[in-house]
């Protein structure tokens, strides 16, 4: 994912100004400097009435207009920055397990037993590694397991009787 050294400022309360163009109040959003080396004047920006103002005047417009400014500061490039992945999280397989059983209270399979008979649905269950919770009086569980077995997530879903 890249990200941009100039980006518009991000929204907090207050922070939009005044639009130099049509002069509308609070519709109109800075450039910043992510490394913050370089200080944009007010006009730097973009009005949020797209259609009916179109002001929008770009950090590259700036530099066109004050060629001076990328002189006076020491050279850059746009840089890529690299976003580490976040580590995954495991639920203990342990507590998966437990969830396979009490499959009397769960809705799931009284309606998979009326369909298949109990011997059928107790095998499609554990082949899916379909569980039951205590909430909900015994609503299902749907874990989610990656390929090396690991459990990810689990989804649950109550059925209303």
């Amino acid at each position: 994912m890249t990200e941009y050294r100039f980006t518009l400022q991000k929204y907090k309360r207050g922070s939009k100004l005044t639009c130099p163009k049509c002069g509308r109040k609070q519709c109109f959003v800075k450039y910043i400097d992510t490394e913050g080396q370089i200080i944009f004047p007010d006009y730097v920006g973009r009005c949020d009435h797209e259609h009916s103002c179109q002001y929008h005047y770009k950090p590259s417009d700036y530099f066109k207009d004050n060629p001076i400014i990328l002189e006076e500061r020491k050279p850059w490039k746009p840089q890529a920055k690299v976003i580490q992945p976040k580590s995954t999280d495991y639920i203990d397989s342990n507590f998966m397990r437990r969830s396979l059983t009490n499959y009397e209270k769960n809705p799931l399979f009284s309606f998979f037993t009326g369909m298949f008979g109990k011997k059928e649905a107790s095998r499609l269950f554990q082949l899916y590694h379909v569980g039951t919770s205590k909430k909900w009086g015994g609503s299902t569980v749907f874990w989610q397991i990656d390929r090396q077995g690991r459990v990810r997530a689990g989804k649950l879903c109550c059925i209303i009787r």
